[in-house]
């Protein structure tokens, strides 16, 4: 639908509709996970949106839409606006929903340039359960440190690039949005790397 840059009015508006749905109805579900979907589908959406045309006035009226429903989402639910304040300021509820915050940022601290090896890990399994899945980047960050660290950020940075050259060199209207689309759901999935 996108590919054959149809953003006249009629289409336009069409195009916006179908563009704004799925994000409403991630955004008014009551879960933090429907949350992390909008952001993620907005992202991609918008992608894909600019790449085919669409005109500078339903970016700021996607933008502006977003944003609204986004805050009503997050503040109109209690937990919500508890995680929230609870990120923001984690010390203020260190036992509560700032925990995980502080043990990472005391992990990380601890990590060095070296790191604590895998011997040295029966304490943060204990702190923070299942580290090595949910949280891997901070993971390997504490046991092999910051110098692998800033190499694996290193390689994410120039897979990025090379996405980036792969994007350019297509000539077809639809693989650039497919490959921009799919570069674009990486690095928003990467965003939470430092976890």
């Amino acid at each position: 639908m996108f590919s054959d840059d149809e953003w006249e009015k009629r289409k336009g508006i069409v195009n916006l509709g179908v563009f704004v749905l799925p994000m409403a109805v991630f955004l008014l579900r009551s879960s933090w996970s429907s949350l992390v979907s909008a952001v993620m589908y907005f992202v991609v959406a918008l992608v894909i949106a600019t790449m085919s045309g669409i005109n500078i006035k339903y970016i700021l009226g996607v933008v502006v839409l977003t944003i609204s429903i986004g805050l009503y989402s997050v503040f109109s639910v209690d937990y919500r606006t508890y995680r929230v304040l609870a990120f923001l300021n984690p010390a203020k509820d260190a036992g509560g929903a700032g925990y995980m915050n502080i043990q990472l940022r005391k992990l990380l601290a601890s990590a060095g340039l070296f790191g604590n090896g895998f011997d040295t890990n029966t304490n943060l399994i204990l702190t923070l359960p299942e580290m090595h899945t949910n949280l891997i980047f901070s993971y390997i960050v504490y046991t092999l440190g910051w110098m692998v660290g800033a190499i694996l950020i290193s390689l994410i940075i120039i897979f990025f690039i090379r996405l980036i050259k792969t994007f350019k060199s297509i000539k077809n209207s639809y693989g650039r949005l497919i490959v921009g689309s799919f570069a674009s759901i990486f690095i928003v999935s990467f965003h939470t790397i430092y976890l």
